[in-house]
């Protein structure tokens, strides 16, 4: 058990941590439980819940599953109603199944994709995007109705490929009206 003013974590059993591969060898689960606006590292704010479960593989390293899940997880500025996270990490690969988070006005931001951390490459990144969150940054006289973004990116970290699809609904400036 590790107990901090934010941050509480537990280990499902004692655990023994081997210094020859593989450094695991039995199943383990961890649970944690963070009050952000109690840590001094960032700037936020919310509480965070979530499980790892590591499992011991033939390999160096073990497999890992990740579950985390948040509510009011962001900054005075930009703070999300809801938050998720799942993912794996079978070492080189990180892979997030799925990244949701939900906000006030009914916006909603999903991320999922693979990370070869050796080799600093993306496979089937995803994003998507939908909502009114944006329109608060945007200069005075500019608004819109709905904004949907869905993305596609992939390759070297440097130089990721990507592709996308934008649409704006009834987009208003100082000098247009309202169009689609």
């Amino acid at each position: 058990t590790l107990q901090s003013p934010w941050l509480q974590a537990e280990l499902s059993r004692e655990l023994a941590v081997h210094f020859t591969a593989p450094y695991l060898r039995e199943p383990a689960r961890l649970t944690v439980a963070a009050n952000l606006s109690r840590q001094r590292w960032f700037a936020l704010e919310g509480t965070l819940k979530g499980v790892a479960e590591f499992f011991p593989t033939p390999e160096r390293f073990p497999r890992a599953r990740v579950q985390l899940a948040g509510s009011n997880i962001g900054t005075p500025v930009l703070r999300a109603k809801t938050f998720s996270f799942a993912g794996d990490v079978h070492w080189p690969w990180l892979s997030i199944s799925n990244v949701q988070a939900a906000f006030n006005d009914g916006s909603l931001a999903l991320v999922s994709g693979s990370l070869n951390v050796q080799q600093k490459r993306v496979e089937d990144g995803r994003l998507a995007f939908s909502g009114p969150l944006l329109r608060q940054w945007l200069p005075a006289g500019y608004t819109y109705q709905d904004l949907a973004l869905a993305a596609a990116f992939a390759g070297p970290l440097t130089n990721l490929e990507h592709s996308g699809h934008l649409q704006v609904t009834n987009f208003t400036s100082p000098t247009l009206r309202p169009r689609r």
